[in-house]
């Protein structure tokens, strides 16, 4: 067998050119884990495109489509908008209310984001950390219209061409 390191190396970040990609290892831990991947926004950018056209990268089925697509369905009952491993902009309650139902969200640590939307052909990564005053928890930001992630991607989504959004959507909805 071989590490997470070099499997990962071997099947995802090198077909994808994700050239600032690594797994970060720790003073305390041999084995790395999802907390410890270290991305650039650009590969980010590259794994949602990934996800976005379900798992295939340039004619290469680099991950199952039958995998991506339950990972863009909710997994269990008790929390309907939380896919394997993302966030999803349920029917019932919208993490990004402004945004399309279609929206699926990785976040990771420090507030990093990709947030993925078939119906526009969107995909964005955003890396930084979000400002939490001292004594103060990171509130997060879940279904609220004035938190900055939905402020942000309300911008972006409304700048995109209504028209191909719409025609993409319909697209989508014959896809499924």
């Amino acid at each position: 067998g071989q590490t997470l390191a070099a499997y990962s190396r071997d099947k995802l970040f090198e077909p994808l050119g994700m050239t600032s990609s690594y797994w970060r290892t720790r003073r305390f831990s041999s084995a790395p884990s999802y907390l410890n991947l270290v991305c650039s926004a650009r590969d980010m950018a590259r794994f949602g495109l990934l996800v976005q056209q379900y798992g295939n990268w340039q004619g290469q089925q680099l991950v199952r489509r039958d995998f991506i697509e339950a990972a863009l369905q909710p997994s269990q009952p008790y929390n309907p908008n939380f896919g394997l491993l993302f966030w999803l902009n349920g029917p019932d309650r919208r993490l990004l209310p402004d945004c399309p139902i279609d929206t699926a969200i990785a976040m990771g640590a420090d507030d990093t984001r990709i947030t993925i939307i078939p119906s526009l052909k969107l995909v964005v990564s955003r890396l930084g950390k979000r400002f939490t005053p001292p004594g103060e928890f990171m509130r997060h930001e879940h279904g609220n219209s004035t938190g900055f992630h939905n402020t942000f991607m309300s911008m972006i989504c409304a700048s995109m061409d209504t028209t191909t959004s719409q025609q993409n959507s319909r697209q989508a909805g014959r896809m499924s």
